[in-house]
């Protein structure tokens, strides 16, 4: 039985370009993931630069303005990021949504593929048209 194939692809070639398309978002998701751990370094060392530069001026302000001043500042800090959303919680956010945007990129290879244009699905035809009959 000889059969006629176009612009198919065999199975190897299938898992093959699986095989490259899963090595190719390994590789992307751990530079996103590097980029994560930079980025939450970067903004623990402005936080703790920032607490430290709020515990300064909040010692600092009493002295200045003196016994003059009703200002009441208060020695409770104020809560931080860590606090509110821990590290590790906010980098699995990060790679949820970085996971949710690559799926919706990525069509699977399963699905049907007309083989005819759109429009021949929209052509009008004659109300007494009746298509032919093969036996």
């Amino acid at each position: 039985m000889n059969v006629m194939t176009t612009n198919t692809t065999s199975l190897e070639e299938k898992v093959e370009f699986l095989v490259k398309m899963v090595e190719s978002l390994t590789a992307s998701l751990k530079e996103k993931d590097d980029q994560m751990t930079f980025v939450m370094k970067r903004l623990l060392d402005l936080i703790g630069k920032r607490l430290v530069n709020e515990e300064v001026q909040h010692e600092n302000l009493p002295q200045e303005l003196g016994e003059q001043s009703n200002v009441q500042f208060s020695k409770d800090p104020q809560p931080t990021i860590n606090e509110v959303v821990t590290t590790n919680q906010l980098k699995e956010l990060i790679k949820e949504t970085i996971k949710d945007q690559v799926e919706c990129v990525i069509q699977p290879s399963y699905t049907y593929a007309k083989m005819y244009f759109y429009r021949i699905d929209h052509i009008k035809m004659l109300a007494s048209y009746q298509p032919p009959k093969f036996q």
